[in-house]
């Protein structure tokens, strides 16, 4: 995946979705299911965890 540039930091970041014990207890309660959830978690800075504006992540796409 491509760099995003974070407004938050001020510097590229790769961006990663937030996944935790919140996300495991889903999986295992809705039997694998709620792994089709997971491409749907916004993305957020790897460094920070602020949320990545769309504008930042569309061109990164582009480039």
């Amino acid at each position: 995946m491509n760099k995003v540039f974070c407004n938050n930091c001020e510097k590229e970041v790769l961006p990663v979705r937030p996944m935790g014990l919140g996300t495991l207890l889903m999986i295992l309660l809705t039997c694998g299911f709620w792994i089709v959830c997971i491409p749907f978690y916004s993305l957020r800075c790897g460094t920070c965890k602020n949320l990545l504006s769309k504008e930042n992540i569309q061109k990164a796409k582009q480039a």
